[in-house]
């Protein structure tokens, strides 16, 4: 595994990222440690990919996440005991590191449960930079892009949430509301609305807390969001007048055991 924990680099110094470091309601987790990483660690995973990340790859996209603070399922403890593992280039050995890793243990189960029933809401926040190479109209982003970023952010969060089963995206609709500034840092956040079955209903947004003051009526007295202060673990909404693209879609839940072993059959083709 990668000795860094965080598989993008991000802008530094980043006022936004520091905004919501000291924001109460949420706690960074890392992305190594965040979800089953099938599709960022391709050379240690040996689940059979032949081509470069689209999301990670070539340095498109740069995102920190941030999960409410009384919901971290997640444990430095056991990744550590993970990495570990010898594997010797092992397929089997490789999938049980990871598996170690990511194991759905009792105790976040049980943090999860707590979380829901003291009436917590399945979020993720965080922060996205989109660099020039993802550029469409001259000085903003592509739309393909931004779809691209939403697609992962919002698998990301499935994926957290259901103790790290695997999903697939049914479908995902973006409404684009404001075009995006070309490397800027953007801030996202996304809600799982509800569950039927092995559905997931998801929607949120990609925000701008300073897109009203700048960009509706002009009445100057009207200040930005507050980053640092806004209640993210709660089911409030964004307000729309700061949204640059908003989000929904559906993702389905796939048998665990058939989706390892397809990907164990097609590495040995």
């Amino acid at each position: 595994m990668t000795n860094n924990p965080n598989l993008t680099s991000f802008p530094y110094p980043s006022p936004e990222l520091y905004a919501l470091t000291r924001n109460t309601s949420v706690t960074f987790v890392p992305d190594t440690l965040l979800w089953w990483p099938s599709y960022s660690y391709r050379q240690e995973s040996g689940l059979g990919f032949i081509g470069d990340d689209f999301f990670y790859s070539d340095n498109k996209f740069g995102v920190r996440y941030f999960v409410p603070r009384d919901c971290v399922l997640a444990s430095p403890e056991k990744a550590r005991q993970a990495d570990a593992l010898p594997d010797d280039g092992d397929l089997d050995a490789k999938v049980l590191k990871m598996s170690e890793r990511f194991a759905p243990e009792d105790w976040k189960v049980d943090t999860l449960q707590r979380f829901v029933k003291n009436g917590g809401t399945k979020t993720l926040t965080g922060v996205i930079h989109f660099s020039k190479n993802t550029e469409g109209p001259p000085s903003f982003v592509h739309g393909g892009a931004t779809f691209t970023a939403f697609d992962q952010i919002v698998g990301v969060m499935v994926h957290y949430y259901a103790h790290q089963a695997p999903h697939m995206t049914l479908n995902l609709t973006i409404h684009y509301r404001k075009p995006m500034p070309l490397g800027t840092t953007q801030f996202f956040h996304l809600r799982i609305a509800r569950t039927d079955g092995r559905k997931v209903f998801v929607d949120g947004c990609i925000f701008d807390p300073s897109l009203a003051f700048e960009d509706e009526s002009g009445d100057s007295s009207e200040e930005p969001l507050d980053v640092a202060q806004w209640d993210f673990s709660s089911d409030t909404p964004i307000p729309a007048k700061y949204i640059r693209a908003k989000v929904e879609g559906t993702f389905y839940r796939l048998s665990g055991v058939e989706y390892l072993e397809q990907n164990r059959k097609e590495s040995r083709l």
